[in-house]
């Protein structure tokens, strides 16, 4: 599917009816994030201080967590930091430039093995598996039981959402229009952020509360816009790596329409789903007034926090990648 030259592609701006809240204390939390990562050798490269340190993925989760305990915030940091490398390290080296898929899935089992576990090889040097081991350590020291197994269960619906993707990319697969938004969703990797926000904040959302189904529905709708607003903000980066695994690309495929039109569409799409996101949180928090506030706070401030992010980070800029 051809697309417009970069230069002249328009792409509406993302408007939300809430505004982003960043951390008080975001760029000191993004510091010690960023020697972190120096410390424990994920930056051995000047590539590596460019990708990971100057495209501030460490403001992240401050900026999606407008009060709490600090270092709660810096845990929840850390973690974005592991499921950053996650999938880039699976999208460009398995998908895009289809390395081998089985052993990077194998690689995920073995990661989320040790998170449930706490059980690692003593003698391996292997960055990924000691950072994974000693962030769910910490976890434990700070969650309730039910809080670890959901951010549990959440990080293992992003390792497949994102081998999922990795699959079609490499065998080049166009998934249908539901099932990249469920895949978009997860690869989003917003929902076990929703639970460190949690944990932060001092709250306890109670499961009978999370599995209600507007509650469901509304949390799925917030990773869905947070998806789909990577999509739209880093579109022309993508078009630049000649990505596939794009929602316009998508559109045009499924709608036999030309790019912009997909791009239109993308943008509309959006902006319903934010009308919904507000009448179904409106909904939640009269069904349940005890808890359904919080939680509704909790996805607004990751939803616009994201955008906000996403808008100002090198990231999804077409000079702020290296592959």
């Amino acid at each position: 599917m051809s697309h417009p030259e970069l230069s002249e592609l328009d792409v509406p701006e993302l408007i939300l009816p809430f505004p982003a809240r960043e951390y008080p204390q975001a760029q000191e939390i993004c510091d010690e994030t960023d020697q972190w990562m120096r410390d424990i050798g994920l930056v051995p490269t000047p590539e590596r201080e460019r990708h990971l340190i100057e495209t501030q993925i460490s403001r992240w989760f401050p900026a999606v967590v407008p009060y709490g305990d600090y270092s709660v915030v810096l845990l929840g940091s850390r973690f974005l930091a592991l499921a950053t490398i996650s999938e880039d390290w699976i999208a460009e080296q398995h998908g895009i430039s289809q390395g081998n898929l089985a052993a990077a899935m194998a690689e995920y089992m073995a990661c989320e093995r040790i998170g449930r576990t706490l059980q690692r090889d003593s003698s391996s040097e292997a960055i990924l598996p000691t950072i994974v081991h000693d962030l769910n350590q910490q976890l434990r020291d700070i969650a309730t039981p039910d809080q670890v197994l959901r951010i549990q269960y959440h990080f293992m619906q992003f390792f497949l959402a994102s081998s999922t993707e990795a699959a079609h990319t490499n065998q080049g697969l166009t998934p249908e229009i539901a099932a990249y938004k469920r895949i978009r969703e997860l690869t989003a990797c917003m929902a076990p952020f929703f639970t460190l926000s949690e944990i932060a904040r001092g709250q306890h959302t109670p499961l009978d509360t999370l599995m209600r189904p507007e509650t469901m529905q509304l949390t799925a709708l917030a990773g869905i816009l947070s998806g789909i607003s990577n999509d739209v903000i880093g579109l022309r980066r993508d078009l630049s790596r000649d990505d596939t695994m794009i929602y316009p690309s998508i559109l045009a495929h499924h709608h036999q329409c030309t790019f912009q039109e997909a791009v239109y569409q993308m943008v509309d799409e959006f902006h319903r789903d934010v009308q919904e996101f507000v009448h179904r949180a409106e909904a939640l928090c009269v069904a349940d007034p005890s808890h359904g506030p919080g939680w509704v706070e909790i996805l607004q401030d990751a939803v616009a926090g994201n955008v906000a992010w996403e808008y100002y980070t090198l990231r999804y800029a077409m000079d702020g990648w290296h592959r």
